[in-house]
């Protein structure tokens, strides 16, 4: 997400790397964008939260044509990835949306629409969205969304029910979507989490001096303690491989790893 120390707020993008050849490994930003206007004047405009900073994206989620984005204090984005657009224009990074016989997008090639937000219910408990994970270990599967909280080890773990035939999130009659569970994490500066049949994997960062620790427990019993690494943001399991990886967040140590 941007956060350089100009006026243009730029929002946040998504990077896709083709692995076909290891040897030349190649990658392209996309930007994230809400598109507004009529068909015959479409229009779009950065990500931002509500106070109109950038949209953190402190997790995301890619299933079918969807891409969930954690939005911190109030839900889901939806994007929609089938509907990546290519636009006319890359030569001025100051510029985004379509205007004088121009569409721009702060230099960036292509751009993601959002399609969709769930945002949470006036009755709702006000729980965070600091990350979220994909869980396809049962049927069907859920989405685990948790709270970052820096020196309090009461941050909850959150899981949602998916259509595993549509992608959306399962709702009630009345169109409300309702957590089916919700957890303490018990440990502080959770960046993300994983949930595996009934274990659960936690990565906190600076548990160690700056490295951090990846926690695995089950309801109700004491965690397992693994050094982790410094850093340490979501995780993502690789179902072909048995992996959890993760991707640190620090410049000039932003590696990927895995478990």
């Amino acid at each position: 997400y941007d956060h350089e120390p100009d006026a243009i707020v730029k929002g946040a993008r998504i990077s896709f790397i083709d692995l076909e050849d290891p040897e030349d490994i190649r990658y392209r930003h996309i930007l994230l964008v809400v598109p507004t206007g009529a068909r015959t004047t479409p229009k779009f405009y950065p990500v931002l939260a509500e106070t109109g900073a950038p949209l953190h994206a402190g997790g995301i989620v890619w299933i079918g044509n969807l891409l969930y984005v954690a939005d911190t204090t109030q839900g889901f984005r939806v994007f929609d990835l089938s509907k990546i657009i290519e636009v006319t224009d890359t030569d001025d990074t100051d510029r985004i949306g379509v205007r004088d016989g121009r569409m721009d997008a702060h230099g960036y090639r292509y751009i993601a629409p959002q399609i969709a937000r769930y945002t949470l219910d006036l009755n709702s408990c006000k729980v965070r969205f600091s990350f979220v994970s994909l869980d396809r270990s049962t049927s069907p599967p859920r989405l685990l969304s948790g709270e970052y909280r820096k020196d309090d080890t009461g941050g909850r773990l959150i899981e949602w029910p998916i259509d595993e035939q549509t992608g959306w999130l399962s709702s009630d009659a009345d169109g409300l979507v309702r957590a089916t569970r919700s957890l303490v994490g018990g440990q502080t500066k959770m960046q993300g989490a994983l949930a595996l049949g009934e274990a659960i994997y936690i990565s906190s960062s600076s548990q160690y001096n700056s490295f951090g620790r990846i926690y695995r427990t089950r309801v109700g019993q004491k965690s397992n303690i693994t050094a982790w690494v410094r850093g340490a943001e979501d995780l993502y399991y690789e179902r072909s491989t048995n992996r959890i990886w993760t991707a640190a967040e620090y410049p000039g140590a932003r590696d990927v790893v895995s478990i």
